[in-house]
């Protein structure tokens, strides 16, 4: 099995071209110099930076290591750091998970050794702070700041004790956007919709969230795109109300407010130890009842897959008498999240899949004109083969992702067990073209989502029966 070593960068979009070159001839010609697969991520939408990857062969000692060809990279650029002389300069490294526990060392005593070796300035920034283009769960910047030469002294330090961590670290995942369409492939066109959330915010946490001169508030507003109000504090209420809004096409693959909701909930709980992260979303009573499911058995489900805990109120039990926000009009219940980080991140973004999607409940019902439309046609049968963890991707936690594929295509979506004769997974859709095609697109999408390649499908029949 070949051994990667890899180390990403965050490249500041401006400075991209002097990396890239006339024609990637820059890029290409490092590429060769170094012997390294170096990637530079695709530009995203209110994103800042791009995300540039070097990676190398571990099992091949007549390569160069991940450092230099790192070193090569930064000598095509190095961004200043604002209102600072020129020789100063700033670098951020974005790393997964196993990278920053090795960085720090046991209380902090390797990176604390790399300043006092280097000079330079290190800090981890916040987890609200990593960009679009990487992802806030698994991800942390790293900002190494100084003098030219003392940045790159500690960059190399850094790269040593990437490549020096243990093997068996977690493979760093693809960055694929929030698939959360409301729009899959062949449908009907839904038109754009404001998509609301309003989350519960101590009056005590309501300072780190809006920051020194609101920075940071305005921060998570330019780097997501979605628009943020806190409510005014109100006599004998210790809450207020933050709603985030932002007005989403369906067809859009990344929710800029659900990107903002997730960013709050790491800058609410910054000081919050990483087993006790928690969250409080007010929601209407119908989203409510879609995440509890048919005898609570879809929030259990929920509870079991990410280990929170998840509990919903009713108005009165734990809801506080708001005045401002007009999201709080209308039955409304409160979804109270807590537990370890990891799975409190995880439960919110079902929670906040299912108000999302409730933006286009009645679009998707359509007329019985369209319904009728999109039933027409012979039925066929589509048949994808899975492995085991692509049928993970497709069934997503408790379930949400298998069910939001036939509740947008209207599509029969059944996934069967490995037999024997077959050791893979199946995935078997049947319904009309149309309904196949978007069941399909679905299904890739959520596969790609979660890191990996979705497959072919192996059998294709059609049978030509007209669908009822």
């Amino acid at each position: 099995m070949i051994q990667e070593s890899t180390v990403r960068i965050l490249i500041p979009a401006k400075e991209t071209g002097k990396l890239v070159g006339k024609g990637g001839v820059v890029l290409n010609a490092l590429r060769t110099e170094t012997g390294a697969s170096i990637e530079l991520s695709e530009p995203i939408k209110n994103c800042n930076e791009r995300l540039l990857g070097v990676s190398l062969d571990r099992d091949n000692p007549g390569t160069n290591t991940c450092k230099q060809a790192l070193l090569a990279v930064l000598t095509k650029f190095l961004s200043p750091v604002e209102d600072q002389p020129e020789s100063l300069v700033s670098v951020r490294l974005l790393l997964c998970t196993s990278q920053t526990k090795s960085l720090i060392g046991k209380g902090g005593e390797k990176i604390q050794k790399i300043r006092q070796s280097s000079g330079a300035k290190l800090r981890l920034l916040p987890k609200w702070e990593v960009p679009l283009c990487g992802s806030v769960k698994l991800d942390t910047i790293c900002q190494i700041s100084g003098a030219s030469d003392k940045v790159k002294v500690a960059v190399e330090n850094v790269c040593d004790v990437i490549e020096s961590s243990s093997l068996d670290d977690e493979p760093l995942q693809k960055v694929a956007p929030f698939l959360l369409s409301a729009q899959p492939a062949g449908m009907p066109i839904l038109s754009s919709r404001k998509v609301s959330f309003c989350v519960l915010v101590p009056a005590a946490q309501v300072g780190q969230l809006i920051g020194r001169s609101g920075e940071v508030i305005q921060a998570i507003r330019e780097a997501t795109g979605a628009t943020l109000r806190v409510s005014a504090a109100e006599e004998g209420i210790n809450y207020r109300c933050l709603e985030i809004v932002s007005t989403e096409g369906p067809s859009q693959t990344r929710s800029a407010s659900l990107e903002a909701l997730i960013r709050c909930l790491y800058c609410l709980n910054e000081e919050a130890r990483p087993h006790a992260y928690s969250i409080r979303l007010i929601v209407p009573s119908r989203c409510a009842t879609t995440i509890i499911g048919k005898g609570g058995t879809d929030i259990q489900a929920l509870r079991n897959a990410t280990k929170a805990i998840i509990r919903i109120l009713d108005v009165g039990e734990g809801i506080p008498k708001l005045s401002s926000p007009q999201l709080l009009t209308g039955r409304v219940n409160l979804i109270h999240i807590e537990g370890p980080a990891s799975g409190v991140h995880s439960a919110l973004e079902s929670v906040a899949a299912a108000v999302r999607l409730s933006a286009w409940a009645k679009d998707r019902q359509g007329s019985a004109q369209e319904m009728d439309e999109n039933r027409r046609g012979p039925v066929e049968t589509v048949v994808m083969g899975l492995t085991r963890a692509q049928a993970g991707a497709v069934i997503g936690v408790s379930g949400t992702n298998i069910n939001h594929i036939r509740e947008m295509s209207s599509a029969k979506v059944t996934l069967k067990a490995p037999s024997e004769e077959n050791e893979a997974h199946e995935l078997e859709i049947v319904g009309t073209a149309r309904q196949c095609q978007a069941a399909k697109c679905m299904a890739d999408a959520f596969i790609w989502r979660s890191g990996m390649e979705p497959e072919p499908e192996r059998t294709t029949s059609h049978n030509a029966v007209p669908a009822a």
